[in-house]
Parts: C-alpha cells; structure tokens; sequence
C-alpha cells in the first residue's frame, strides 16, 4: 500500500507542477517583448528621474485611468505600453496602480498584482563621514594587511546596481548592454537583480552618467563593516544563509536580510562580487575586486569584508556587478 500512496503522491506532484507552469506561460505572455515603445498617450515621464508629469491625487487619478485603459484592453500592444512606462514611473507608479486595482476586472487585477510586485526598487545612498578608519585584516589569507588611513565623506549606493538602473542608462547613451539581455532589454522579471556581465570601463562609464565613481577598496570595507567589526557584516561568526553565497544564482537585491551592514548597505558580503577601483592603481583608476558571491564555495569566505579577491582574467563575469559611491562636499 505504501508503494501506491508514494506514487500517487509523486504523479499528483507532477500535475501541480504541470499547472503552475501552465498558469505561469498565460501570465507572461502578457509582457511585452524587448521593443520600446514611445509617442502613446498616457502619464507623461521624465525618463531620467522616473517621475510623472501629474500631481498629487489628480496625477493617481489620471495615471489610474491611463492604466485601467491599457491593461484591460484586449490588445497585447497595450499591456506591453503600460508595462513599459511602468519601468520608467518605478515606485511613483504605487499609488495610481492601487486606484487602478480596486476598479480593475479580475484578470486585469491579476496583472496589476504581478506589475506591483516587479516596480523597480529605488537606489538609496548612505552617508559614511569623514573620519579615520581602519580596514585590512591580520589574516594573510585575506592578502589585506591592516592599516590606518583617512577617508573624505561620502554616500555610497544601498543596493548593487540593478538591470533596471542599467537599463536607463542604456537607454539614455546607448550604450552597449550586457551580453546576457536580449537586445536592449534585460531578463524577464529581473529588474530588480544586480546587473552584471559588465566590465570595470562598463561600471565606470555608468557611474560616471549617474554623476558618481565606483569606490576604492576601503571605501567598500569601511561601508560594509558591522556594528562591532568583525569578519562580515554581521559580525564574526560564519552563517550559511545570512548571505547569497554557494547558491544556484542571483537574487533581488536586499532580498537578504542579516546582510546588511552597519550603515545600511545590502549583500555585500553575497550575491554578486563587486568591481572597485584597486588602492594602489599608480597610473589611475586600476580594477579590484570585494565581496563574495553566489557562485563561491560556503568553505571559502574566511572573512569577506577584507578579502582581496584576484582580478578575473576575463573582462565580464555573470557573478561580477557594482555600486556606487558620491563625494560629499563641504
């Protein structure tokens, strides 16, 4: 009897399974192809900020009408326009998708549920002041000896930069995009993880249209330092799952919460490894690399904050991405 019941356990597994992929195909095939689309109309947006030409509750109002009459359309061309915008509007969008929500049909209620849960996250920056700081490690393994230096203030990104992120600045220069997206678009429902397959001139050339420059080696540490020092961010001890370390891939950013640093920042000790600007560059800014990442070995991390990793030999890498930092002027 229990070889039947195991069985039948497996085959009703299997058709679950079966028809949550099912559900999931007539869902995405909702969202729109990698074409932008401009010249509609709709709510009016500044592409560089993300905000909405409208106003208060007369902007939710309007917006909420503009959404209702894209996404209840029976015309695919639709649904992808508003999806479109809404990756420009990112978190300004919130509020006229919860008017549209409440007047919506069910099925367009359950795209503007799915639309709701990918809204870009926004970049936030944190303060680190001007203060002498102390970064490196007495571990040699860690190939960073102590030392004792001097930083300037600055702000430095809460998150590692997005596709999203990327994907404006693509838009805005044209620059080249990564290998891994399909034209200028990035995966499906990927918005929010960390863009990578990007080189240090690729991260440089971002930051500097954001009107920022990657960090130097301890600018990072000292931004992903814990509350009382120690090895990761969190503190000394070494926890499997408080990081995206030895994983399948890449996870939204701050989708980690003991990963979080004394300041605020997200994943630095996980999910992508980041591109600095190396401290003893003698000829200008030269490429290192912080942080551990999905694809390194649980054993391995022996204490991430003041690991010098070794430069790849190859220029993109699919667990390599960035942040970025901004100085603080007096």
């Amino acid at each position: 009897m229990a070889p039947f019941l195991d069985r039948l356990r497996a085959v009703n597994l299997r058709l679950v399974k079966a028809i949550l992929v099912a559900c999931g195909i007539c869902l995405f095939s909702w969202l729109p192809a990698a074409d932008d689309r401009a010249g509609s109309s709709g709510p009016v947006v500044d592409e560089a900020s993300g905000a909405s030409g409208f106003d208060g509750e007369e902007k939710d109002e309007k917006d909420a009408d503009f959404w209702i009459a894209g996404l209840s359309g029976s015309t695919l061309e639709g649904r992808e326009d508003a999806f479109f915008r809404l990756q420009l509007m990112g978190q300004s969008a919130l509020g006229a998708l919860g008017k549209a929500r409440t007047r919506a049909d069910f099925q367009t209620r359950l795209f503007i549920d799915y639309l709701i849960a990918h809204v870009p996250v926004a970049q936030e920056m944190l303060l680190v002041p001007a203060d002498r700081y102390r970064t490196g490690s007495k571990r040699k393994a860690l190939g960073n000896p102590p030392r004792t230096q001097y930083l300037s203030a600055y702000e430095i990104d809460k998150y590692e930069v997005t596709n999203f992120m990327y994907y404006a600045f693509v838009r805005a220069t044209g620059h080249k995009p990564p290998a891994t997206w399909t034209g200028s678009r990035y995966p499906l429902a990927c918005e929010n993880f960390p863009v990578t397959k990007v080189s240090f001139e690729d991260a440089s050339a971002y930051a500097a249209w954001a009107g920022k420059r990657l960090p130097t080696e301890a600018e990072w540490e000292v931004a992903a330092a814990g509350r009382e020092g120690g090895h990761y961010p969190w503190g000394d001890r070494t926890l499997r799952t408080a990081a995206n370390i030895d994983s399948l891939g890449l996870r939204e950013v701050g989708s980690f919460k003991r990963d979080r640093s004394a300041r605020g920042c997200m994943d630095m000790a996980g999910n992508a490894s980041e591109w600095v600007i190396a401290r003893d560059g003698a000829s200008g800014p030269a490429p290192a690399r912080k942080g551990a990442d999905y694809d390194m070995p649980f054993e391995f991390p022996i204490g991430v904050i003041a690991l010098r990793a070794i430069p790849p030999d190859e220029p993109v890498m699919s667990e390599l991405g960035f942040r970025c930092v901004r100085e603080v002027r007096d």
